[in-house]
């Protein structure tokens, strides 16, 4: 490694990393607690991160995201210790069973500065964006080549909490989704209902009001019902003279389809970090 490469606390400045297949018995050997992989370039003691990959499962023995550190057997072969004095003593982690899933696990230098950048900007539960890239971050996030990243989409991002637009108030909780692209509207949610209200000038002291609503009934006529109101039907519509009350009255009939409920948007490519 060049020295310019290097700071005066010598850490590593560049990303390192490696990525085998875990699920291989002739890669990951439970018997010699051993990783193989061709020219794998650490040395004893190096201290490394272990993740397991896009859809990976961890390897028996180690635990994803944890620090290990390197005990180098030669230039393909390599064990890992819980420790910085286990490496130097030659003590490795046991190894209990490959992989049942996953080949891209990864080992990462974890003294690299752009590793510990990356880290700091990017924990796990992290969203990342980009508008004209469609490829995923780990392959362009420099420090995050080990990253693994699902994407999001068509859905965009609400604050966790109770949320309030002033009128209604929505608790949006932890690592939820909700809403619809489109929306058909029930009866209860086109409940309609015209009044106007009239003081009476005859003998009459009570208050009346005249109701609009949609009946079955396209004929035209003038009469007065059981009750003694004067019903008026023309076009389907019902005008009511009432007394005292009125019920409020649903649409019942008619085609009633999915409206778009899509707000104003502006697209772009997202992620979520999630190992």
């Amino acid at each position: 490694m060049p020295v310019d490469r290097l700071d005066n606390d010598g850490l590593l400045f560049d990303e390192f990393k490696i990525s085998f297949d875990a699920t291989s018995s002739s890669v990951v050997s439970t018997s010699s607690e051993t990783i193989t992989h061709t020219d794998h370039g650490f040395v004893t003691g190096d201290s490394v991160k272990y993740f397991k990959g896009v859809s990976g499962s961890a390897i028996g023995g180690l635990v994803e995201g944890t620090e290990y550190f390197v005990i180098r057997m030669d230039n393909n072969i390599l064990k890992l210790a819980a420790s910085y004095s286990n490496a130097i003593s030659g003590t490795p982690i046991d190894i209990t069973s490959v992989a049942s899933a996953g080949t891209a696990h990864i080992l990462t230098k974890s003294n690299s500065i752009l590793f510990k950048i990356f880290q700091g900007n990017y924990p796990v539960g992290s969203v990342y964006a980009n508008k004209s890239s469609s490829a995923n971050p780990n392959t362009y996030l420099s420090g995050g080549g080990h990253a693994v990243w699902s994407s999001i989409i068509g859905r965009v991002i609400v604050g966790v909490g109770a949320g309030s637009d002033g009128t209604d108030s929505v608790n949006f909780g932890e690592d939820t989704t909700g809403g619809e692209y489109n929306h058909t509207l029930s009866q209860e949610e086109m409940n309609h209902n015209h009044q106007w209200n009239k003081t009476e000038s005859d003998s009459g002291s009570n208050d009346q009001f005249i109701e609009m609503t949609r009946v079955n009934n396209s004929t035209e006529d003038s009469t007065f019902d059981g009750s003694g109101d004067k019903l008026l039907y023309s076009d389907r519509f019902e005008m009511r003279q009432n007394t005292f009350t009125s019920a409020n009255r649903g649409l019942t009939d008619g085609t009633v389809t999915a409206h778009n409920n899509i707000q104003p948007y502006q697209t772009a490519y997202m992620w979520e970090r999630t190992a």
